[in-house]
C-alpha cells in the first residue's frame, strides 16, 4: 500500500513539473454595489443604492492539473471605496440625508480553478480573502428640518464641521470607524486570450465582511466632538448607543448590531501572461 501511495505522489510531482506552468501580471478595476450592512438598519429600510469603484494590481501563477483543468493563486493590491448612502423621515415630518464613506488599500490572496487554459475562453472560479487598511473617512449627516432649517454633522477623519444655528469647526476625540476591515469572496470569471500573451478577464463577485468595522461604543470612555479653543465646547457622540443609525432607540445598555463591509459587482482585468512555449503544444489543445 505505501509503495502506491509513493507511486501516486511521484506521477503527480512529474506531472506537475511537466505541465503548463503560467504567470501572469496585470491590472484591474471594479464597478459594485456596496452595503455597510447592519441587520438593523437594512431592516428599516433607509439604504439607498450606493455603487463605487475600485482598482489596482494583480499577479497570478497557474499549473494545469490533468492536463484540462487549471489550477493557479492570485494576489491583488488596490484602492477600494466603501460606504452606504442613506435617506428617511422622522415623525415630525422632517427628512434626513447622509452618506458614509470608506478608503481602503486592500490586499488579497485567491485560489483559482479555472479550465482549458490553452483555449480561447476559459471558465474560472475563485475564492479567497483580504484586508483593507482604512486610508480615510467621511460620515455626513443633515436633518432637513420644518422650516428650510438644516442641521450639518461632516466627519472627515477626526475633523468635524458642524451647524446648527452658526458655523463651529472641531475635533472627534476617537475614529468612529476600526483601522482594519477583513472580508471573504468568491466570483466566477471568464479569461478571453486576446492574443499568445494578454489575457482579457470579466469576472463577478461578492465580498461578505468578516468583522465590524464601526468602533464600538465604550461607555467608560464615550466618543465626544471638541469644538473652540481655550474653552472648549464637549457633546458626546453619540451620547448612548443607537440601534439603528440616525433613528433610535438610544438609550444606555442597548446593542448594536454589528457593522459590516459587503459588496457585490463586476470587474475586468487585464493581464500580460509569461509561459514557456514549448510546453503548450504538449499538455494543450487550441
Amino acid at each position: 500500500m505505501k509503495r502506491i501511495f509513493l507511486c501516486l505522489f511521484l506521477l503527480a510531482c512529474f506531472s506537475t513539473s511537466n505541465a503548463q506552468k503560467e504567470g501572469r501580471l496585470g491590472v484591474y478595476s471594479g464597478l459594485y454595489v456596496s452595503y455597510l450592512m447592519n441587520a438593523n438598519d437594512y431592516q428599516w429600510g433607509d439604504f439607498l443604492p450606493t455603487y463605487k469603484v475600485s482598482g489596482g494590481l494583480e499577479g497570478s501563477y497557474f499549473v494545469t492539473v490533468g492536463k484540462k483543468m487549471g489550477l493557479g493563486i492570485s494576489g491583488q493590491i488596490g484602492k477600494w471605496n466603501n460606504g452606504q448612502n442613506y435617506k428617511g423621515a422622522y415623525s415630525d415630518g422632517s427628512e434626513y440625508e447622509a452618506y458614509a464613506r470608506l478608503k481602503y488599500t486592500r490586499f488579497g490572496m485567491a485560489l483559482n480553478f479555472s479550465t482549458n487554459l490553452r483555449r480561447r475562453v476559459a471558465a474560472r472560479l475563485f475564492a479567497g480573502a483580504n484586508v483593507g487598511i482604512l486610508n480615510s473617512y467621511q460620515d455626513r449627516y443633515e436633518h432637513l428640518r420644518v422650516g428650510d432649517q438644516k442641521l450639518i454633522v461632516d466627519i472627515k477623519d477626526d475633523d468635524v464641521y458642524y451647524r446648527d444655528q452658526f458655523d463651529e469647526y472641531g475635533k472627534v476625540s476617537n475614529a468612529i470607524y476600526e483601522p482594519l476591515s477583513m472580508s471573504t469572496f468568491y466570483g466566477l470569471g471568464f479569461d478571453v486570450k486576446i492574443s499568445d500573451d494578454f489575457i482579457f478577464s470579466l469576472s463577478g463577485r461578492f465580498d461578505l465582511g468578516m468583522g465590524q468595522i464601526e468602533t464600538e461604543f465604550d461607555e467608560n470612555s464615550p466618543n465626544t466632538l471638541v469644538f473652540g479653543g481655550e474653552t472648549p465646547r464637549i457633546q458626546d457622540h453619540p451620547a448612548y448607543p443607537t440601534a439603528i443609525k440616525y433613528h433610535g432607540p438610544t438609550k444606555p445598555g442597548i446593542v448594536r448590531q454589528p457593522t459590516t463591509n459587503q459588496s457585490i459587482g463586476v470587474f475586468v482585468s487585464f493581464s500580460y501572461r509569461l509561459y514557456n512555449r514549448d510546453k503548450t503544444d504538449i499538455w494543450y489543445i487550441r
